[in-house]
């Protein structure tokens, strides 16, 4: 097609882009005051005063006071008549951005510029129309704008052609000499006057606290840990005046207050994924360091659960990261952090009301370049989602956001990618970036969080350790009393009182405590019989579906001509096989029952694997290698077969969970293996899968303590407590020659006597 004209245009912005860019692109009033105030940063300002004058408080929705207005003064290096209209004038000037790209700092106090976008001075017009700005270089005249933008926002003109255009409205300016603002020195004073919006005494003290958190506060962990590169941006401070009196700031005790915190971490999360932390528990829980080094992107090779990286960087199809394929590769940077977590649970207390309202005013804030990004760390801000991931994962494997503060800190030269939104509310999602650095940091937390449940769980087996020697303890305390009250008391009558006294007590003791642990076996066997209710009814129903099939295919042969006897007949045998399956599936089900735990047999321990074999055959089937091997004579006991079913249903059942989630290498044989000792009178499970570290080896017994990702924690808890009722005892073993695969390797002792 031939071309009749050729030219070119320049974009013709209206005026009312001005009022795009501040008032309607700003999201908040608070949010404006401290993007001015970042501007007063940049410049190399030590001090800003925000001062509020003639300030009256409105009802409802009633204009602020026409008298009323807003200063913003600082001390910082000023504009001189140059930079005011080359620079302050020109909407999204680069100047700041290419100082940022050179790596280049401010002049005086060698900051790292935090504007990059050349629209933040526009948040002005999101609090009032009229605006006058004073500004004085410290060699140069003090410059003098005036800035109606009433002139601009004329969004009420009836026709098209009425809209001005930006090239139409000029904005007033004189050069001062000698100055009429800046007589001392050089700054930057804003006069903010037709305010659009009233002001509470709550937003003066929001407006207060968001000030003070501009900067990061004392980081103990990272004052520790990096004395040299780490420090805290003393050189910058405000003051908020309201009708000349000043705001009194909220007394903070950051360092007092992180010092509280039982559960600590300190570590940095690599450009590729790499989580290296320290972390402590302390007081009142048992002091432990951890120091590791994990590949959060290898989501096989630790125990822990992180749905959330498995679901964004794990698929089968793009790139190799460690022998497993992973659908992106992080875009978010180095990220370094500090988490301070707090034990709520109501028998602890750790914390009084006045802490606990600091805790739950903030969260988890990030700072860049030593500057806050705003919201990040408000209350009620869960930019992480933890409150949706505990509601639709497995709750257990996230903190809650009320127990968290946190310090993520990242830079304008390490994450490029992560950037401001141009609202300046949270961060922009560049080419996936941010929801990189969002999961790792749930990753993060997942991996602080299973060394948390540790503590805990170690801190329950010091208190049920303290708890069964109870009984033995006051079995002799009671034999103490009984002499002292022979050797004290010399009335014979008073003396046999006080006998009947502690003998009633110990029986009413006794009786108490036998009916607490009938009670607790009796939730036990309804626990652990739930467990294999489910995984059997799971194969049940899709064999009867299987049933359901054939039977139809059963009915439409029959509707059709010819001769179809055969058919019928592989029709109906296949039908009762799997009526046959259906059948041992309830079979196997039966002895867990709790009355069929009552009656004991003699029991074929190599029988009970088998069947145990059985019931797993269809999880077993497809790329695990199952060994059952005899070691001496037939190891037979006399006890309830659904004892020992049971125990062995849930140790295979942990180990098909981790060989499946987290097991071998690609193109690794999975194995799963049996070792049935009738001389040593043992049974060995073992598999091949990601093992059970030793400081976990006493606290995978636990009740609810799970490194499952749908995990109730019951498992090996229950496989424990029934062992213990028929005198055996379980644990995990680390060296030959009990230990045979490199996973984990469960070994169960039985008492030696002959069945």
């Amino acid at each position: 097609m031939p071309v009749i004209k050729k030219g070119t245009a320049s974009f013709k912005p209206y005026a009312r882009l001005m009022s795009i860019l501040g008032d309607q692109l700003i999201t908040d009033k608070i949010v404006a005051l401290v993007e001015i105030v970042k501007n007063s940063y940049d410049a190399d300002a030590t001090s800003v005063t925000i001062e509020f004058k003639n300030w009256t408080p409105q009802n409802g929705e009633q204009p602020p006071n026409p008298k009323s207005y807003i200063e913003i003064r600082d001390d910082g290096l000023g504009m001189n008549e140059d930079v005011l209209l080359n620079v302050y004038l020109n909407p999204g000037t680069p100047n700041k951005l290419l100082l940022k790209k050179q790596n280049l700092k401010t002049p005086v106090m060698n900051r790292t510029m935090q504007g990059e976008k050349g629209i933040g001075r526009f948040a002005i017009n999101k609090l009032g129309q009229d605006i006058s700005i004073f500004s004085k270089t410290p060699n140069d005249p003090e410059v003098q704008l005036h800035v109606d933008f009433a002139d601009y926002d004329n969004e009420d003109e009836a026709a098209p052609e009425e809209y001005k255009l930006l090239s139409e409205i000029s904005n007033d300016y004189v050069i001062n000499e000698p100055p009429v603002v800046f007589t001392g020195g050089p700054g930057t004073l804003i006069r903010i006057n037709k305010l659009k919006q009233n002001w509470s005494d709550d937003d003066f003290a929001s407006l207060s606290a968001s000030l003070q958190k501009l900067v990061a506060p004392p980081d103990i962990l990272q004052q520790e840990h990096n004395p040299d590169t780490y420090e805290v941006l003393a050189d910058f401070e405000f003051k908020l005046i309201v009708n000349g009196e000043e705001v009194e700031k909220a007394e903070t005790h950051w360092s007092q207050m992180l010092s509280l915190a039982p559960f600590q971490m300190i570590g940095t999360i690599s450009e590729k994924g790499v989580l290296e932390y320290d972390y402590l528990a302390s007081g009142p829980f048992k002091k432990r360091e951890s120091k590791r080094t994990i590949n959060l992107l290898n989501y096989g090779d630790y125990t822990f659960s992180s749905k959330a990286i498995k679901a964004r960087f794990e698929a089968q199809e793009v790139k190799e990261a460690g022998g497993r394929k992973l659908k992106r590769l992080p875009k978010q940077g180095k990220i370094h952090f500090s988490f301070y977590v707090y034990d709520m649970r109501p028998k602890t207390r750790l914390l009084n009301s006045r802490q606990k309202e600091f805790l739950a005013a903030h969260n988890v804030f990030v700072f860049r370049d030593g500057i806050r990004v705003y919201p990040f760390g408000e209350k009620d801000y869960d930019w992480l989602e933890l409150s949706q991931r505990r509601a639709t994962d497995k709750a257990g494997d996230y903190y809650n956001i009320n127990q968290i503060i946190g310090f993520v800190y990242i830079t304008g030269q390490e994450n490029p990618k992560l950037k401001d939104t141009t609202s300046r509310y949270g961060m922009m999602d560049v080419e996936g970036a941010y929801d990189d650095f969002k999961t790792l940091l749930i990753g993060a937390l997942n991996a602080m969080k299973a060394e948390s449940d540790l503590d805990i769980v170690k801190e329950e087996i010091i208190k049920n350790q303290n708890l069964k020697s109870t009984e033995g303890s006051l079995e002799l305390a009671h034999e103490d009393l009984v002499k002292r009250i022979n050797q004290v008391v010399t009335d014979p009558k008073e003396q046999q009182q006080l006998l009947e006294s502690t003998n009633k007590f110990l029986q009413v003791y006794g009786t108490h405590n036998a009916l607490m642990k009938e009670r607790v076996e009796t939730y036990e066997d309804l626990a652990g019989l739930g467990l294999a209710v489910e995984k059997s009814s799971h194969d049940a129903i899709m064999v009867l579906g299987r049933l359901f099939r054939t039977i139809d295919e059963l009915r439409r042969r029959l509707e059709q001509d010819g001769p179809v006897t055969r058919r019928i007949k592989d029709l109906l045998t296949e039908m009762r096989d799997n009526v046959d399956i259906v059948y041992n599936e309830m079979q196997i089900i039966q002895p867990l029952f709790r009355i069929s735990k009552r009656t004991d047999d003699i029991v074929n321990v190599k029988e009970i694997v088998d069947k145990t074999v059985r019931y797993f055959r269809h999880e077993l089937r497809s790329d695990i290698q199952v060994t059952v091997e005899v070691v001496g004579k037939d190891l037979l006991l006399t006890t309830p077969q659904g004892l020992i079913l049971q125990v062995l249903i849930n140790l295979v059942d942990n180990a098909l969970y981790w060989l499946k989630e987290k097991g071998s290498a690609p193109n690794v044989q999975k194995e799963l293996l049996f070792r049935v000792d009738g001389n040593q009178k043992t049974l060995l499970v073992a598999d091949s899968g990601i093992g059970i570290s030793p400081e976990l080896a006493d606290a995978v017994f636990e009740a609810f303590y799970s490194r499952k990702a749908s995990g109730r924690g019951l498992g090996l808890y229950i496989a424990r407590e029934l062992l213990a009722r028929m005198g055996a005892t379980i644990s995990v073993v680390y060296s030959s020659p009990e230990r045979l695969l490199k996973g984990a390797n469960f070994l169960i002792q039985f008492e030696t006597q002959e069945a």
